[in-house]
């Protein structure tokens, strides 16, 4: 009997860790989620469930239901002073009768390493409080002297406002 147990429990581990070890690839250790605004920062990486602005690109693509008015903004930021940690980026919202759009690019680094991010989404609001949205994006990673890396990814993101 506990040859059996164990054998069912070896099968469900698998079965688990399987799918993720196939879906592993060189590309996606270079590339780790840079908080660009100010508000992201100060909570830490968790404002993807805030209603946000044009930024959302950027967290949760779905808060671009949100916009009202065709909106922009551009970031720049050097932590610590050092240009081989600069950051900057651009966003966009653009508001339509058919849900919202949004576009928006992002560099990280200096001459010698360089991570960009190019990403183009779309939200829609299907129901009163439910948001859900999609984006594409292009990572590519770039070492002047030695390789340059590219990965393209999908995000289906939702949002959902509970009311009292």
């Amino acid at each position: 009997m506990l040859g059996y147990i164990t054998s069912q429990w070896s099968c469900f581990v698998i079965s688990l860790i399987l799918p993720y070890l196939l879906l592993i690839n060189e590309a996606g250790g270079a590339f780790e989620e840079r908080l660009l605004s100010a508000r992201a920062s100060a909570l830490g990486g968790s404002y993807s469930a805030l209603p946000s602005d044009q930024l959302a690109l950027f967290g949760n693509v779905a808060n671009l239901t949100k916009q009202s008015q065709l909106n922009f903004s551009v970031i720049y930021s050097r932590p610590f002073g050092l240009k081989e940690l600069s950051q900057s980026g651009l966003a966009m919202a653009i508001p339509s009768r058919f849900g919202a759009f949004g576009l928006s690019a992002s560099r990280f680094g200096f001459s010698l390493y360089r991570e960009n991010l190019l990403s183009v989404g779309y939200a829609i609001n299907p129901f009163k409080n439910i948001s859900i949205g999609i984006s594409l994006n292009l990572h590519g990673s770039k070492n002047k002297r030695l390789w340059s890396r590219k990965k393209y990814e999908y995000e289906l993101r939702n949002f959902g406002r509970v009311k009292r």
